[in-house]
């Protein structure tokens, strides 16, 4: 009897396979059972020894996709394939016990598989499928449990788009683009400059993770949280109805860089897709431009460079100087290894900052790590209140430590002659604490697509206090910089428009996410199923211009410019009224 109850253990996956796709999930679950029953009832022995195995492999893709949903409120999907390399960003200790919990779970199988192999008794078919049907059934609560808890799950979206790049680079293999201009924008500079600087400094700062909505110069729900932020705001020209065109990180920070939808991350990670149809690319950036105006470039970064591939981006998007933890660490006398908290990194990076050079005008990119999705501040670290929200305690710990870095910014040498530029790489991502956060908020939907802060601190221009961008997205920080230092002529392959231009192109505003297109406007951010009228002639034409833009080879454009018969421009227009 025992040997009977031990062979419809190991023939199961473990309890921790919570599928919300009943269907699929039963299909799922009579295969395994045929193929366990079918290896381990052979004749031969290497059959019966693949059964615990095919048994591991399956029950950890569920393990998988069942954590998965439960952090995130999805299944694992393009963006997390693409990001897996940050995996180590937010390995936690709960997530170690989970891991230590599997492998007890396993350790468990294969001692019932090496007493199940031992026996000759006959396997018990009715009462295996009748188990794995009272199992399927006690997913449909569960089902709704995880429901309760990550509504970002949609049981109507399909999560699986491994064949859309493949197909996307057939479709546009032999379509030429025709990005490059000569003109960055039309509209003159539209306020005041109190002091005319030749070159300002540009400064830069990518923080990781962070949606305007809880920042509490956009809502006053937050205000207590980020108080230097709201006052380094209040100096600042806040730019509202502002979104992430991309997510996560590498083509978030890559794309507002360049003001282009960036290519899937193979360009970067050569083994991932590289077929013939799947071009390399090779970028024109912010950075390159400014280089070519006399400033020396420079990229900040608080992660080491093994969780992501950041290094490569920067020296891509035109850095010269790709400053990392190492180096960072040496200005503090610090043989600490690995990603830098938020403190050590403002403390590096005043350091660094009061050692360079007075030769060239300089353009400075910084991005922090501490505020990243499923992290909490270290023990010493700043807590919000009570410390239960690590969201919130992420975010405090990072304005502590800003408010002290722009303190020592306003009595630099860069207080009077510098423009500081901050933003994110990519909205918020939609993790159980922050969605709790934001249960209230009417038109907070979770999706890695939200409004996000953009503050121009210019202290020698007459700004308003107030820019509406008016769903426009982070492809448009390019040319709205360039705008400011007046740089007008340079060649690009720019997709977004300053922020400033006055005859608004309309275009159509899309943000796209693993394969996933959201429109976003002044009311906030359109799934593609629930599009509003205004767009949908235009949708599928837009939406097929940015496919353009991400499987386009503009290799070699930068040098030379051909004649071609047809120009695709990758931003759609409408002469619909847009709300």
């Amino acid at each position: 009897m025992l040997h009977k109850q031990l062979k419809l253990l190991i023939i199961l996956p473990p309890p921790l396979t919570f599928s919300l796709y009943l269907v699929g999930a039963l299909i799922e679950f009579i295969f395994i059972y045929f193929l366990t029953l079918t290896l381990i009832r052979s004749d031969k022995k290497f059959l019966q020894n693949l059964a615990l195995p095919i048994l591991i492999l399956f029950s950890a893709i569920y393990f998988s996709q069942s954590y998965t949903l439960r952090q995130s409120g999805c299944l694992i999907d393009i963006i997390a394939l693409e990001n897996a390399h940050h995996f180590m960003l937010v390995l936690t200790d709960k997530l170690r016990r989970k891991l230590f919990e599997f492998s007890l779970i396993f350790l468990v199988f294969a001692l019932a598989f090496v007493f199940a192999k031992a026996s000759s008794q006959p396997v018990c078919h009715s009462k295996i499928l009748k188990f794995s049907g009272a199992l399927l059934l006690l997913q449909v609560p569960l089902s709704g449990f995880l429901l309760s808890l990550s509504p970002a799950v949609d049981l109507t979206v399909k999560a699986s788009h491994l064949a859309a790049p493949l197909a996307s680079a057939y479709r546009f293999r032999n379509r030429t683009p025709d990005f490059i201009k000569q003109k960055v924008y039309d509209t003159p500079f539209p306020y005041a400059r109190l002091k005319n600087i030749d070159k300002p400094n540009v400064f830069l700062f990518f923080t990781e993770g962070l949606s305007a909505r809880s920042i509490g110069t956009y809502n006053p729900r937050f205000k207590n949280v980020m108080p230097n932020l709201d006052e380094f705001a209040k100096k600042s020209l806040i730019v509202e109805n502002y979104y992430n065109h991309t997510a996560a990180t590498e083509k978030g920070i890559l794309g507002q860089l360049t003001s282009f939808y960036p290519a899937r991350t193979r360009d970067f990670h050569p083994e991932v897709m590289q077929t013939p149809e799947i071009p390399e690319n090779n970028y024109r950036s912010l950075a390159h431009i400014l280089e070519e105006n006399g400033y020396e470039t420079y990229f900040l970064m608080a992660s080491t460079g093994v969780t992501d591939n950041l290094p490569n981006i920067a020296k891509s998007a035109g850095f010269k100087n790709v400053v990392g933890t190492e180096e960072l660490r040496k200005l503090l006398n610090s043989d600490e290894s690995g990603n830098m908290s938020d403190e050590d990194f403002f403390k590096a990076a005043k350091i660094f900052l009061e050692n360079l050079p007075p030769k060239k005008p300089v353009f400075v990119a910084f991005y922090n790590l501490e505020t990243h999705a499923f992290k909490d501040t270290a023990e010493n670290g700043i807590k919000y209140e009570n410390g239960k929200n690590r969201v919130l305690n992420t975010l405090a710990n990072f304005d502590f430590h800003f408010g002290k870095f722009f303190n020592y910014f306003k009595k630099s040498k860069f207080s009077d002659n510098s423009f500081f530029f901050f933003t994110t790489d990519h909205a918020h991502f939609f993790e159980p604490p922050y969605i709790e956060l934001m249960k209230n908020e009417k038109d907070y939907k979770p999706v890695f697509v939200d409004r996000i802060p953009l503050f121009i601190y210019a202290p020698t221009i007459k700004q308003p206090k107030v820019l509406d961008a008016k769903g426009k997205n982070s492809l448009a920080l390019a040319p709205t910089i360039l705008h400011y230092l007046d740089i007008k002529y340079a060649k690009n392959h720019f997709v977004g428009h300053s922020l400033l231009e006055k005859n608004d192109p309309k275009i159509l505003n899309i943000s796209e996410t693993g394969l996933i297109f959201f429109l976003t406007d002044k009311i906030g951010v359109h799934e593609e199923k629930n599009l509003p009228e205004y767009i949908k002639n235009d949708w599928k034409k837009a939406k097929d211009n940015v496919m353009f833009c991400i499987y386009s080879d503009i290799k070699g454009q930068i040098t030379e410019q051909k004649e071609r018969p047809q120009k695709i421009s990758p931003s759609s227009t409408t002469d619909a009224k847009k709300n």
